[in-house]
């Protein structure tokens, strides 16, 4: 059984060394790594795309065994790198329970220590807001589908889809900025509840346009009974889970997100701090058992 698993995991780590080879490789000046090749159309020659500072996972599956190869060590660590260190300093990398368990807690306390650090300093640091574009649609004043010959009904706008969950501040605000797209003609949305919106006219400087987060849902009500004429805006601030921006924005590849294996957002300052608040609160007030049969456990037979 021994030589059957050794013989197995020599295939895999030589089909893995393998890939790396065809995968990567040095030009003449030996500073550029090519990670990647385009066609031209013109000469049908192979043209090397350069470095672009990190790349990303490549994956490999084999006899059940994945494999993740690091060419070059992104800015910032994955959550399944994160993961990882726990459980190893636990004596249980392979106990998936509390692997899942711990990707939970990390993102638990993530959020946390931002709402920490936003009471202390009363903002939250740029590095880990997210920016991303929403689509809006036109719905009827309170999102009632009235019936067709009802009419005079007023039109607002709302976003198609529901809009991640942002971390919970003491602001009571709900993201740090809604705003048209662009910066020439840019115009930031206040936040103003959905019953007192209509009121806003007789304030100065507030008789534009505005926005409320109801059920997930980004509600933009227009000024004066006038008509809104943006499909999109954008939206910032920080969020309970940034992968999913990261997703939406197209900047991470499916896989990774599947896997989690891409760069996940949280400063290196702050990866002490929620070991520290995992291992000393979450970890000692929980005990959890492998899967795995014990030694002193005897059967018959």
């Amino acid at each position: 059984m021994r030589t059957q698993i050794n013989l197995q995991a020599c295939s895999v780590w030589l089909i893995a060394i393998t890939f790396v080879y065809l995968a990567v490789k040095d030009n003449d000046s030996g500073t550029t790594i090519i990670v990647n090749t385009e066609i031209n159309s013109e000469t049908n020659d192979k043209q090397y795309l350069p470095y672009k500072g990190y790349v990303n996972f490549a994956h490999c599956l084999y006899g059940g065994v994945r494999i993740n190869l690091i060419f070059n060590v992104n800015n910032m660590a994955s959550i399944n790198q994160l993961v990882s260190e726990v459980a190893h300093s636990l004596k249980q990398p392979n106990n998936h329970v509390l692997r899942e368990n711990l990707r939970v807690l990390i993102l638990h306390t993530r959020n946390e220590l931002i709402r920490q650090s936003y009471e202390n300093h009363g903002y939250v640091d740029k590095g880990l807001t997210q920016r991303f574009r929403v689509s809006l649609i036109e719905v009827n004043d309170g999102d009632i589908d009235y019936p067709k010959e009802v009419t005079g009904v007023g039109k607002i706008k709302r976003s198609t889809t529901k809009v991640p969950t942002p971390i919970r501040l003491t602001n009571n605000l709900p993201f740090d900025r809604v705003s048209s797209v662009g910066w020439q003609y840019n115009r930031e949305f206040p936040f103003i509840k959905e019953t007192s919106a209509r009121f806003r006219k007789y304030v100065p400087g507030l008789c534009g346009a505005c926005y409320d987060y109801i059920n997930g849902y980004l509600y933009i009500f227009p000024s004066n009974n006038q008509k809104f004429y943006l499909d999109n805006v954008i939206i910032e601030g920080a969020f309970e889970h940034p992968t999913e921006i990261m997703e939406s924005n197209g900047e991470v590849d499916h896989w990774d997100v599947t896997f989690g294996d891409n760069e996940f957002l949280l400063s290196e300052d702050m990866i002490g701090k929620i070991k520290d608040i995992i291992y000393k609160r979450d970890l000692l007030s929980n005990v959890r058992e492998t899967d795995e049969v014990p030694d002193g456990v005897k059967y018959n037979g």
